[in-house]
């Protein structure tokens, strides 16, 4: 395999390195993208299970001073299943915020090493780019060099 051969091979891996890295950073973006979707929901819900749980306490509150001891005992119940049901949703919270957080941290990284292939990427290129016009530049210094030999520096050369 010749060098010219290489090159190709090497800018080819390069690009196929670098484009993997950018569908990794979208893949990471829509994650963190739907862990906040999730926070948000998670949010929502423990919103309406306080609600909830504020109506059950004005409710049970109402069945006391009326003297429903059966009444006050539901409202409590329910009160209790809101608060349960709140704290569960607030623990998947905790647990869906840091590993959002962990996502987000990933995602840096990620744009990190983005940033290094494409530089490596952009480096060969410059590399290339410059072997290419060295070669051009010494193909012409090479005919310039033939076109300005007098005619006894050929004879010279040829009796050598």
């Amino acid at each position: 395999m010749n060098a010219k051969e290489e090159v190709p091979q090497s800018r080819e891996h390069l690009e196929k390195t670098y484009q993997e890295l950018q569908n990794q950073v979208i893949e990471i973006r829509q994650a963190i993208a739907a862990g906040i979707a999730s926070e948000k929901e998670l949010v929502k819900h423990i919103e309406k299970y306080s609600q909830e749980l504020e109506t059950w306490k004005a409710r049970e509150k109402e069945a006391i001073s009326k003297s429903h001891d059966d009444l006050a005992k539901i409202a409590h119940d329910r009160q209790t299943e809101c608060a349960d049901a709140a704290k569960q949703l607030q623990s998947q919270l905790t647990i869906q915020r840091t590993e959002t957080t962990k996502i987000a941290n990933q995602l840096i990284h990620m744009e990190t090493l983005v940033k290094e292939a494409y530089a490596r990427k952009q480096i060969f290129i410059a590399g290339e780019r410059a072997a290419s016009a060295s070669l051009q530049f010494k193909a012409k210094m090479d005919n310039f060099n033939l076109v300005c030999r007098s005619p006894k520096d050929n004879k010279n050369q040829i009796e050598e």
